[in-house]
């Protein structure tokens, strides 16, 4: 038997909700640093309900990030982390459709779902699988599509800096996900083992702080100030890229009462889309940045 102990699964919170009572699920109110709100759970403020190694007060622009990030300094001994959120979480119970990456469930239905981990996930990870999303796909690839929902001049900001600061394998990973691919794992949804975990964290957040220094997001709206948290989402599918670890993907489970913005399309309509979206990017001819050029052939 896995001993359950060493598992710690975050369940980002930031207002009371349904939880999973499963014990390898620890929820943690995300932000507690900037809320009035007693939510009765962990806080990314604090450890064991004294002051603690955090960026919480972050939260508005790192999102989910102030978790991982208490994680990293505080969680000591868990073999396995992993994150999800209160309203997100992996199926590995074919509960979402094949073929789709997620399906949403009413609220009312939560205590319906199967959120259950089997063990068999846990050995393969403890081998050096890593559970992600299944890949979400975009109408472009994902320099276009960040400009596109975002401010593009920070993504400009992020490129420039990634290319001035990070080594040679990672800066082909950041092309070939960028200018190459329409499509990534989304959410900062995970669940690895502690040592690349701890890789992971060390790589990311060395690199947003640095970022964080170039951008002034002080007249951004609510959303775009959220900036960090999007960046992030791009950035470990880098990372993922560059390591080429063995990858599990698993749908998720969307838990809300509202409407999605874009109804799914019928299964085969989305495959067929989803074909020609693959086959657009391969077959399109992109001139690239200056910066870029050397790494065409690698």
């Amino acid at each position: 038997m896995f001993d359950d102990s060493k598992v710690k699964i975050l369940v980002c919170c930031h207002k009371p909700c349904e939880l999973p009572q499963d014990k390898r699920y620890l929820p943690i109110h995300v932000g507690a640093a900037l809320s009035k709100a007693d939510l009765g759970i962990q806080r990314d403020d604090q450890f064991n309900g004294n002051p603690c190694d955090n960026i919480s007060d972050k939260n508005r622009s790192f999102c989910e990030l102030t978790g991982i990030y208490w994680a990293w300094k505080n969680v000591k001994d868990a073999s396995i982390i992993g994150l999800c959120h209160y309203r997100r979480y992996f199926d590995f119970h074919k509960q979402v459709p094949f073929g789709r990456d997620q399906k949403q469930f009413k609220t009312s239905d939560f205590k319906k779902l199967n959120l259950d981990i089997p063990e068999k996930i846990f050995e393969k990870v403890q081998n050096g699988s890593i559970v992600v999303p299944t890949p979400a796909h975009y109408d472009t690839n994902i320099a276009i599509n960040y400009c596109t929902h975002h401010i593009s001049d920070d993504f400009e900001t992020l490129r420039t800096v990634f290319f001035e600061t990070q080594p040679p394998h990672l800066q082909k990973a950041f092309y070939q996900l960028f200018f190459r691919e329409n499509y990534l794992s989304p959410c900062n949804m995970c669940i690895m083992r502690r040592e690349d975990f701890d890789e992971y964290c060390a790589w990311l957040f060395d690199f947003m702080f640095t970022l964080e220094k170039k951008i002034d997001i002080t007249h951004y709206t609510p959303h775009q100030q959220r900036i960090y948290g999007f960046m992030a989402e791009r950035l470990f599918n880098v990372w993922l890229y560059a390591k080429r670890d063995k990858l599990i993907h698993k749908p998720l489970l969307f838990i809300s009462d509202d409407p999605p913005e874009h109804p799914q399309r019928p299964l085969l309509e989305e495959f067929i889309r989803n074909f020609k979206m693959d086959l657009g990017l391969k077959l399109a001819r992109r001139r690239l940045p200056k910066e870029l050029r050397h790494l065409r052939s690698k």
